[in-house]
């Protein structure tokens, strides 16, 4: 008991010194920096420490801007700030997420291709002629591979087929990936064809990117952090995208379990 009070003790002096720090100290900058524990009751803590913070310092400088902050808090100019952070948190998973997605499919892709490089070999064991089997102008039939002088002498249609073999396979398990029967069209009243939209937009992201645009996944980030899928629709269209969405998805204040929070605070790292 005694050393969890040394504990919260030592946490609380770490936030004052934060705040009184802190060149913005709002709440969502607050809620990144607070341990796990602390954000169940996030924006009650945040304004006990904000007012220890401000009873603590007699510089006027600092205390300018803490009153400040602590105005707008009290006028509920930072009501979103909460929402906000979940939203951030969600979208870290989600980016994530796809490249853990990522990584695995390219594993998959080389274990294919590892085994189907073997599948070769065993091949061309069995189908080598043996030297005496060679006619009298040491030629080879090019289904050998090697003629007399152990030059190597492949076939073109043998070159690409092994990598034509491992592609295909590869693209059908990517769509597999991709294509859901219970993904469904999103077709707004102006006409608009969310899916059609994104598709469209996909085809321009640069290979070297693509991975990593949540687009490229069938994935619309209505957060408005990414401007480039906001551009892609009309201000009435993003509107009506986003009051369909909060009227589907309920979002709602619960508390974090700790295993969770580690798991955030791990990917902040």
């Amino acid at each position: 008991m005694g050393r969890y009070k040394r504990d919260t003790k030592s946490r609380e002096e770490a936030e004052i010194k934060w705040m009184l720090q802190s060149e913005v100290p709002t709440p969502l900058a607050f809620y990144r920096f607070v341990d796990a524990s602390e954000r169940s009751n996030a924006s009650q803590r945040y304004s006990t420490i904000l007012l220890k913070a401000i009873k603590t310092t007699s510089d006027s400088s600092i205390l300018k801007r803490l009153e400040f902050v602590l105005n707008e808090f009290n006028n509920g100019e930072y009501e979103n700030h909460w929402e906000s952070w979940k939203k951030q948190k969600t979208k870290s998973v989600i980016v994530s997420d796809i490249v853990d997605t990522n990584h695995s499919v390219h594993k998959e892709m080389n274990t294919m291709f590892s085994q189907d490089t073997a599948d070769k070999d065993k091949n061309d064991e069995r189908t080598e002629k043996p030297a005496h089997a060679c006619n009298s102008d040491n030629d080879v039939d090019k289904d050998n591979w090697i003629n007399a002088d152990g030059d190597d002498n492949v076939p073109d249609d043998k070159i690409g087929g092994n990598i034509n073999s491992v592609g295909e396979r590869f693209m059908e398990c990517t769509e597999g990936r991709l294509i859901s029967s219970r993904r469904r069209s999103w077709v707004l009243s102006s006409g608009t064809d969310v899916g059609k939209v994104l598709a469209e937009y996909t085809r321009t992201i640069p290979d070297n990117q693509k991975c990593l645009n949540l687009a490229y996944w069938n994935i619309l980030d209505l957060t408005g952090d990414c401007p480039e899928a906001k551009c892609l629709f009309s201000t009435e269209d993003w509107s009506e995208m986003v009051a369909n969405f909060e009227e589907e998805v309920k979002l709602v204040e619960s508390e974090v379990s700790d295993s969770m929070q580690y798991f955030f605070d791990e990917l902040e790292k």
